[in-house]
């Protein structure tokens, strides 16, 4: 259950007249130590973040001026709350940080670097809520003679979005900074790139002035529900911010933008659905009762219809106070209104109403009640409108978080529901997971990326007869992918051995791994990948379709997630393999093409890797020393041999990459396996393989989900089983 604080910098934010009362530090939002008392106080719950809301307009929309707006304090005064960051930063280690900045009335350019800094200081705790305004009042302020409808901000919000993505992610090589001091050099002037974006609203071309942070893109939130923000949602968001009473209201919403996002060829668990929550607790319900009753006597009815008028845009002193609300369109945030009009079939609601229903509770549910009822009612919620988790209100600060942390969460915490420490170390990865400190490879930031890595994803297949049913289309290209090619001895002799009519030989390990990295199991570079496509006829607006073997090696789909991170869309893996294509009474063919060697892999001993002799050593280790060996070798390799290191647990390469289809498993459970094989995430652990490149890519993968203290073995099981110094395991 994913748990964020919700507040914004200004004195009533989801609820009017509760600073009145006596027990509320509301108004200390423009004391720094107000804010780092709230930053720990969430940390100590283990919140994933601080969401700070924020906006640029006054709600002046209720009987046509602000003077209630400013009367009631609401969201009038505020302060900026990217300014805040920093020192809540300096006072936390795991509290990420959720920021709400309209992307209508910023610069690009200027932005993506406010943003990398907070990210530099946060150490990777840094996120983005992605708003357009809707507040009109804004738009007079900020230049505009009128509001813009909302297809156009989100209009306007997608390229600035592509503009960001490409500074964050396109501008500097992951290696571009290297702190040579003999040298004099600090970054490598032919590792950052001018983005040259020349589109219908932003024009830039340079590099990006900021290094690469810990997460180069900020964590994506955004709270759009409309038609429009939802769409925008599914390529951009990797947290969507909702609202509404009951779960029945938001399930149809969560529905949609999980079509939206598999529609985007993204996955769409990896979007997280948060739904705003007010909690009103104590030690026993009449407690908790009583603490709800006294907070409603503070609370303002003419207040909350100003917010309710700001926030949607509709005047509401223009309704009879119980006269029945209904729907219309209006440029501000429709499905608040949609909630309590076409949303809910259940009732009609008067504005009367709607403003005691957000007495306590904003726009959303309150629950009231036990911790024990508290957390009954979260877990309905999320089984029910299949969310992720809660931005909690906070309505009576410090009270609401302080009640929160201490009688809610360890409650969660005892069924499981919420962590008892945090995972990782940056925002992304309480999201995502521990690991996943980048943008995943299905997000569109990815697509702009300069530093290839080997991704979770899973991969699209073409049936044998849809492939046969294509032969001959000009744009078609198939890759045979299969790895005994890497050998250039046999690469050949293997590919003569029968292949299909007009693929291109293209082997992951011999034509698209990094020489300079190959220990690693790294991809080669974009340029270097560029060439090496073009040198074998694959190019822009080509389908793709790579092969291998079929027997769950996961090469074909290797060469599908490097081509997708250089921008290839239409990529397939041929379903079965070659063995599945012969099966089927197609052709084969025997002509051998021309074919220029790749740059030799270099296999030079590194840090990264352990020799023979500190191996024999750390099996002597004593605990907690020594570490745990795995053998990742093939099964038929592993079976030939009949024997293994001593210790060694078993992790074979295809079970951790790849489904008998190619598939790449999940992040998930790559980690289950991994656990099975005792791997620590904090190792130590020594990965070997029979002299092939599995240990190498078992590293990799790991490695990208936060996995330290790997090593992997400087020769093979070949050379170990060879030497008779060495000892020995029989296979059991």
């Amino acid at each position: 259950m994913h748990l964020n604080g919700f507040r914004s910098a200004t004195l009533a934010h989801t609820t009017a007249g509760l600073w009145r009362h006596p027990q509320s530090e509301a108004h200390r939002y423009r004391e720094l130590a107000f804010w780092i008392e709230t930053a720990q106080l969430l940390e100590a719950g283990c919140f994933d973040c601080l969401f700070v809301a924020d906006a640029l307009g006054m709600h002046d929309v209720y009987g046509g001026d602000a003077s209630r707006t400013i009367a009631e304090g609401l969201q009038t005064p505020t302060d900026d709350p990217l300014m805040m960051v920093s020192a809540m930063a300096a006072a936390t280690s795991r509290l990420g940080f959720g920021i709400t900045v309209s992307s209508t009335y910023e610069l690009p350019y200027k932005f993506a670097r406010t943003m990398t800094t907070l990210d530099h200081l946060t150490a990777g705790r840094i996120g983005w809520n992605v708003v357009t305004s809707g507040h009109d009042s804004a738009a007079r302020n900020l230049g505009l003679r009128q509001q813009l409808r909302p297809e156009d901000r989100y209009a306007i919000a997608d390229e600035f979005m592509e503009v960001v993505y490409k500074l964050w992610e396109g501008s500097w090589e992951d290696d571009a900074v290297i702190v040579d001091r003999d040298a004099g050099v600090y970054a490598d002037p032919a590792k950052v790139h001018p983005i040259e974006h020349h589109g219908a609203h932003f024009d830039v071309p340079g590099i990006f002035l900021a290094e690469p942070s810990a997460q180069r893109t900020p964590a994506i939130f955004q709270a759009g529900s409309s038609p429009t923000g939802l769409a925008f949602a599914a390529r951009h968001a990797e947290a969507v911010f909702m609202s509404g009473q009951r779960p029945e209201i938001l399930r149809p919403r969560v529905a949609e933008i999980r079509r939206l996002a598999r529609a985007n060829g993204r996955d769409p668990s990896s979007i997280k659905v948060v739904a705003i929550m007010t909690v009103v607790t104590a030690p026993t319900d009449e407690a908790a009762q009583a603490k709800f009753d006294d907070y409603r006597r503070y609370s303002s009815i003419e207040g909350n219809l100003v917010r309710l008028s700001g926030v949607t845009q509709v005047d509401m002193a223009r309704y009879g106070l119980d006269e029945p609300l209904r729907y219309e369109d209006s440029p501000g945030i429709r499905s608040i209104l949609a909630n309590f009009t076409d949303a809910d079939r259940s009732r009609s609601w008067t504005p009367r109403q709607i403003a005691e229903h957000m007495a306590v509770s904003s726009f959303g549910p309150v629950v009231v009640g036990s911790p024990g009822k508290v957390a009954d009612e979260l877990e309905r919620w999320m089984d029910e409108a299949d969310i992720d988790g809660f931005n909690i209100t906070d309505v009576m600060p410090p009270a609401s978080f302080g009640d929160m942390v201490e009688l809610v969460v360890p409650e969660l915490q005892r069924r499981g529901r919420v962590w008892r420490e945090y995972e990782g170390t940056t925002l992304r990865e309480h999201l995502q997971g521990a690991g996943q400190v980048r943008v995943r490879a299905d997000h569109a930031a990815a697509r702009h990326a300069r530093g290839l890595r080997p991704t979770l994803d899973r991969p699209a297949f073409m049936s044998v007869d849809d492939l046969a049913a294509r032969l001959g289309e000009p744009t078609l290209r198939i890759i045979d992918a299969r790895s005994n090619l890497s050998d250039p001895d046999t690469a050949e002799a293997g590919y003569a051995a029968g292949h299909l009519p007009g693929a291109v030989r293209l082997d992951w390990i011999r034509d698209l791994s990094d020489p300079d990295d190959a220990v690693r199991g790294q991809i080669a570079p974009p340029a270097l990948l560029a060439a090496r496509l073009a040198a074998v006829g694959v190019g822009e607006g080509h389908t793709v379709v790579a092969y291998d073997d079929g027997t769950g090696v996961y090469t074909a789909a290797r060469t599908l997630w490097v081509l997708r991170q250089l921008g290839f869309l239409d990529v397939h893996i041929l379903d079965g393999g070659l063995p599945a294509w012969t099966a089927a009474g197609h052709e084969v063919t025997t002509e051998v093409p021309a074919h220029e060697p790749a740059v030799p892999l270099d296999l030079t001993p590194g840090t990264l890797r352990i020799t023979i002799g500190e191996l024999l050593e750390a099996l002597d280790a004593p605990e907690p020393d020594r570490p745990t060996i795995v053998d990742c070798r093939m099964p038929a390799t592993y079976e030939s041999a009949g024997a293994h290191i001593p210790t060694a647990t078993r992790l074979p390469a295809p079970e951790l990459f790849a489904t008998p289809r190619g598939e790449r498993v999940t992040a998930e459970e790559v980690r289950a396996l991994a656990g099975r094989a005792g791997i620590s995430p904090s190792g130590p652990t020594v990965l070997y393989c029979g002299g092939g490149v599995s240990a190498s890519a078992v590293y990799a993968t790991l490695d990208e989900l936060g996995y330290r203290g790997l090593r992997v073995y400087d020769g093979s099981w070949t050379e170990w089983g060879a030497d008779p110094s060495t000892p020995k395991e029989p296979n059991g």
